[in-house]
């Protein structure tokens, strides 16, 4: 909880309208077998005073087909679309949509 009060006193000295915090709480994957994903990521809005707007979540456990063994790029491109498509479902999530208009 230190770093975090850190981080919000960080962006609160940018004395930004609003700011986005992105809080990676768990990222693991696996490549070797099969892709193995398990993630949890936080998105939270402040306004300027660091007061919380909204707050949103996404998270995965489990494998995917594919693997390092038959091919590195199958492996690296679902690694990469999973992060993205995490990416995406955070900042379209209608709470974080309205708080950041």
């Amino acid at each position: 909880t230190d770093d975090y009060n850190k981080i919000l006193g960080l962006l609160k000295e940018r004395k930004a309208e609003s700011s986005l915090l992105f809080l990676i709480k768990k990222w693991d994957s696996d490549t070797f077998v099969n892709i193995g994903l398990d993630y949890e990521i936080e998105l939270t809005v402040f306004n300027e005073g660091m007061t919380k707007l909204a707050s949103t979540s996404v998270s995965e456990k489990g494998d995917r087909p594919g693997s390092i063994l038959f091919d590195e790029s199958v492996a690296e491109r679902e690694v990469t679309n999973a992060f993205k498509k995490a990416l995406e479902t955070l900042l379209n999530d209608p709470k974080i949509l309205l708080a950041i208009q």
